[in-house]
């Protein structure tokens, strides 16, 4: 479940490398030297690359490297990316403690995927206890940053948690959603 995510994030990478190999390579070359430089955003997107083998030989390792680098700028999606490399031990120890350490992080800033993965791990007891008020609380919080079908499969999951909650347990967790926001400006 958790390398939906990984894999869905990857989307534009995929197409990018869909070019021919020269092309591919004044890509990589381009996007390293930026990365190289400090750019979060390439870093993230060469921690993909590494992530998935595409355009570069398959290395968790390196992967995690380079979302690191982004993380440690404060960059949201390196910081899930890292999350997520720990809750799966890619590249890593399998260490559910630090990837909600690292997505709650990406989660302070607002970032929906941050706000969904934590509400799988409470629905799930991943990294944290399981708690169904804090599960829809999360999920509801990532509902407000998706569209689409993106957001109807968080509903869906918001749903699921609502309907095993009883309606202060419900209340609590709108109220807790509504603290959040208030305390976490986008």
């Amino acid at each position: 479940m958790r390398r939906i995510a990984q894999v869905l994030s990857v989307t534009v990478l995929l197409m990018t490398f869909s070019v021919s190999l020269a092309t591919q390579q004044e890509f990589l070359d381009e996007l390293r030297e930026l990365a190289e430089a400090g750019d979060a955003e390439a870093q993230v997107t060469l921690g993909l690359a590494y992530s998935f083998g595409r355009g570069v030989p398959q290395d968790d390792v390196e992967a995690v490297r380079w979302y690191r680098l982004a993380a440690d700028q404060g960059d949201a999606g390196g910081q899930v990316n890292v999350g997520l490399m720990y809750a799966d031990g890619r590249g890593v120890p399998e260490d559910d403690l630090e990837a909600v350490r690292w997505i709650r992080m990406a989660a302070d800033q607002g970032a929906g995927d941050a706000l969904l993965w934590l509400g799988l791990m409470y629905a799930n007891g991943e990294g944290v206890p399981e708690d169904d008020v804090a599960a829809h609380m999360w999920f509801n919080l990532a509902a407000s940053r998706f569209t689409g079908i993106d957001r109807e499969g968080v509903v869906r999951s918001r749903d699921e948690v609502a309907a095993g909650l009883t309606a202060d347990q419900l209340a609590e967790a709108q109220r807790l959603a509504r603290e959040w926001e208030a305390e976490h400006t986008r």
